[in-house]
């Protein structure tokens, strides 16, 4: 019989959108944590009404993990427009923080890798002049 065990989870990505946090759930073997950008305060930014576009598009990153189920970041965005003073129409699209939708991984993860890439080729290095 299956258990299903609740653990509240953090890091730099949860951290930086804790205020645009949906929900977390399971898809097949991975771990969704899942954000919706259009919730964040974006009148209180560009002091003025926001408007969304009707069409949403998701943005997923993956992150390496120690947990038995991959994580992967869900990004639910869509494109804003506002009106300045002068009534022109300014369209922008929410930023994400914290991860890089090139590499598919936060920056915590590739801080790490480097770190440990330098540490191992050290010690590589090390080893191999004492031969």
């Amino acid at each position: 019989m299956p258990i299903t065990i609740q653990a509240q989870f953090d890091s730099a990505v949860v951290e930086a959108h804790k205020d645009v946090f949906t929900r977390s759930y399971l898809e097949g073997r991975n771990t969704i944590i899942e954000f919706d950008m259009r919730k964040r305060d974006y009148q209180k930014e560009f002091g003025t009404t926001i408007s969304w576009s009707r069409k949403t598009y998701r943005v997923d990153v993956h992150e390496f993990s120690t947990f038995h189920s991959p994580i992967l970041y869900r990004f639910i965005v869509a494109r804003g427009y506002y009106f300045d003073e002068k009534r022109r129409r300014i369209d922008f699209t929410p930023k994400i923080a914290e991860v890089s939708t090139h590499q598919h991984m936060s920056k915590s993860v590739i801080r790490l890798s480097c770190f440990l890439a330098v540490i191992c080729g050290v010690r590589a290095l090390v080893q191999f002049h004492r031969m």
